[in-house]
């Protein structure tokens, strides 16, 4: 091929024509290796090439390089690049909504710390935290079903030992109002506590109040080991009230919990 022009009359033997390459022996060493090492088959392909990578130099300050394993510095420099915040305390947390559950501050402080150390950036926190959120409202889904089943099996276990369905509310009725009765202060009773933690339902719960007030309705108990009878239910009542009950420290205490039990404990048949 020849290049011609006003001040060009040099002939350039190892590119064809068409801009292939063709015998290489006559390019210069450089060049030849060049193009030997790039694979390139014609003069555009290497300008081309050569094109890009003008315009890479030129976006340089925009490149990110690897630090290597060792360079503290280089990663803390590279991390923020990529978007970590210079601080731990800098990463925000916000719930989706009202259904996710509620991490602790120290919780999400830990997590802050941790965060860091590996160097996410805002969004990765964020979803990972989202992630836990939504793992423990799966597990949560499958207690909560595991829970309903063992109560439906409970339930009916127990709803067994009637004839009508009649009788077995009415039966849980009696618990529910003798569990209301049963006074542990003045201002809460079995059944506030029953409620509070979310048993008000558990039929196994229902039962044992219900066999409860079986036991004690117009039953009397001696009293002391005297003949003298009470009522068990006022029984019941002053034992409640007795400082001894609650204090495992009172002198009384283990004297008081030995008539309590006996007045629980299941009759003995006469023969």
């Amino acid at each position: 091929m020849a290049i011609e022009g006003e001040e060009h009359n040099e002939e350039i033997s190892f590119i064809d024509k068409d801009g292939t390459f063709g015998d290489m022996t006559g390019a210069p060493e450089n060049v030849r290796n060049y193009v030997a090492k790039k694979g390139f088959k014609t003069l555009g392909e290497m300008t081309n090439s050569r094109i890009e990578l003008e315009g890479m130099l030129g976006q340089q300050e925009k490149m990110v390089l690897i630090p290597e394993e060792n360079d503290t510095e280089g990663w803390q420099k590279f991390n923020t690049r990529m978007g970590c915040p210079e601080k731990a305390e800098d990463y925000k947390y916000a719930p989706r909504d009202d259904n996710d559950p509620k991490p602790g501050e120290s919780l999400i402080g830990l997590f802050k710390t941790y965060a860091h150390s590996k160097g996410m950036n805002q969004e990765a926190f964020q979803d990972t935290i989202n992630f836990q959120c939504d793992a423990i409202l799966a597990a949560n889904k499958v207690v909560a079903q595991e829970t309903l089943d063992q109560r439906n099996e409970s339930q009916k276990a127990i709803r067994g030992r009637f004839n009508t369905e009649d009788e077995y509310n009415e039966f849980t009725q009696k618990g529910m109002a003798f569990a209301e009765k049963f006074k542990l202060d003045e201002d809460n009773s079995v059944m506030d506590v029953i409620e509070r933690k979310g048993l008000a339902h558990d039929p196994e719960i229902l039962d044992m109040m219900g066999q409860l007030s079986d036991m004690t309705k117009e039953d009397a108990i001696p009293n002391g080991g005297a003949h003298k009878v009470v009522n068990r239910d006022a029984r019941i009542a002053e034992i409640q009230k007795d400082p001894a009950f609650t204090n495992v420290m009172h002198p009384d205490h283990y004297k008081l919990m030995s008539e309590w039990k006996e007045m629980f404990a299941p009759k003995r048949q006469e023969g």
